[in-house]
């Protein structure tokens, strides 16, 4: 347990006013390490950034395989129909002022029509393929667990606590523990590039996990959903599993632990000068 659950109500408000953000979650901390100003941007001063057409569709997929997994959890399969319907509402309802206009897609129409697509065929491969999910699935544990808890991180009580919301936790047939995380891309990973860029996901759904439904992990399983068209047959859906084994668990929580400090630092500090990052990718330059 750690410290901060033991603060009584008042307690905590004091203490919690001392920041200026109310909790953190590992997009703020990976948003930080990346590019601090957009950090301030979006966390500290609520500016919405627009989205494009990439991060819409990711959006929708996770709907449509959020309720899919809730309703096989109640013991009942959900036609693909169903799916591409939640999925076709998301983007409709995406307000016109969040799209990300961009060269390919210059309108809200192109937009709306470019996501449609793109979920369709996400979708697709999702239904065409989801046994390499099913079949190992002894029981559905959580979907979509969400909330807010104190961590403890690299043996560090974390004076904020952490928002989270995990996709999918299952017991497998051998009786082990396992997170599993849906992600659509345009190009699959590499084994490497996961490992050294999803350690601070994986830890902090575990360690929240862990703590809010007193089980013990065992791994965490990232299924990425591949847009293109494998033209030699190969799944469309990659499976990268990350052992949560003692030593793997030092090296993720060290990931996660180092930026989330600084990060803490500054949102304590009212006259820390957060830096812009000119490279960053992940923000529109004239933003």
């Amino acid at each position: 347990m750690s410290i901060y659950d033991k603060l009584t109500t008042e307690e905590l408000e004091s203490h919690l006013s001392n920041f200026l953000i109310s909790h953190w979650s590992v997009s703020s901390v990976n948003q930080f390490a990346r590019n601090e100003k957009v950090f301030e941007m979006k966390y500290l001063y609520g500016m919405v950034q627009k989205m494009p057409v990439s991060s819409v569709v990711g959006r929708a997929y996770h709907t449509a395989i959020e309720y899919y997994f809730k309703k096989l959890k109640e013991g009942k399969t959900v036609g693909l129909a169903d799916l591409e319907i939640l999925a076709f509402n998301e983007i409709e309802e995406t307000p016109a002022n969040e799209w990300l206009l961009q060269k390919t897609t210059p309108t809200v129409e192109s937009c709306i029509k470019e996501a449609t697509k793109n979920a369709a065929i996400f979708l697709r491969h999702f239904y065409a393929e989801r046994g390499i999910i099913e079949d190992e699935i002894q029981e559905i544990i959580d979907v979509e667990n969400s909330g807010e808890a104190f961590l403890t991180v690299s043996g560090v009580d974390i004076p904020l606590p952490c928002k989270y919301r995990i996709d999918l936790i299952i017991k497998d047939k051998k009786g082990n523990i396992g997170i599993i995380d849906h992600k659509s891309k345009r190009n699959i990973s590499s084994e490497t590039d996961v490992i050294l860029s999803s350690g601070v996901q994986a830890i902090t759904y575990t360690l929240a996990a862990e703590k809010t439904r007193n089980i013990k992990v065992d791994y965490v399983l990232f299924i990425e959903n591949k847009l293109s068209v494998n033209k030699d047959g190969s799944p469309q859906l990659i499976r990268f599993k990350m052992g949560m084994d003692e030593n793997s668990r030092k090296l993720y929580e060290l990931q996660l632990y180092e930026p989330l400090k600084r990060m803490i630092e500054a949102v304590n500090d009212p006259d820390y000068v957060y830096l812009v990052n000119p490279n960053d990718n992940f923000v529109s330059k004239p933003e």
